[in-house]
């Protein structure tokens, strides 16, 4: 949810710079379906039955969710900005995949956003030994703050991106300048 929260702020920073959110509708995003299986598949996986499945299964597809957004982003790298969210969600990949399916949090982090260990699969587990620890969630939000929770390197860079593509998307237009035959003094 916190994730969520960041998004929100950004965008509410458009019009606050001149920006027009409405001009997001311009924007030509190819496979949004892919975006949209991401973002479902990661929901159930991670909140709505995080325990649907052993553990390891729902590790190996909360490592499957990422096939639809690294799809996403590669067939709409010419978007500009885009590359910085693309970089966010590899590094969260690669912090992923080499920790069996689950995004490493440092405990400390863990601690100070009041998580616990669960019974069942958890997007996010402290461990101490995990090979891309730098790149899990290694930061806090903590308690008592509303939406306390542990985030990443990569998900600073996913708000960043969207921040920087939704302000290159929705900066206002400059006015268009006269041809030189029109800005010049008839003689």
């Amino acid at each position: 949810m916190i994730l969520l929260a960041a998004f929100v702020l950004v965008a509410l920073t458009v019009p606050i710079t001149g920006g027009n959110l409405t001009a997001v509708a311009d924007i030509k995003l190819r496979w949004m379906p892919a975006l949209f299986a991401t973002l479902a598949a990661q929901i159930l996986v991670t909140t709505v039955a995080p325990d649907a499945f052993p553990v390891d299964v729902m590790a190996a597809l909360h490592l499957a969710t990422y096939v639809p957004a690294v799809a996403f982003v590669l067939v709409n790298r010419d978007v500009r900005g885009l590359w910085l969210v693309g970089l966010g969600g590899g590094l969260n990949l690669a912090a992923i995949a080499t920790n069996d399916g689950v995004m490493p949090s440092l405990p400390s982090a863990a601690a100070a956003a009041g998580q616990t260990a669960a019974g069942h699969f958890m997007n996010s587990a402290p461990t101490t030994d995990a090979p891309l620890w730098f790149f899990g969630d290694v930061f806090a939000w903590p308690q008592p703050l509303p939406l306390a929770n542990v985030f990443s390197v990569g998900d600073l860079l996913l708000v960043i991106g969207a921040g920087v593509v939704l302000h290159i998307a929705c900066r206002p237009k400059p006015e268009p300048v006269g041809s030189w035959s029109t800005a010049l003094p008839s003689t």
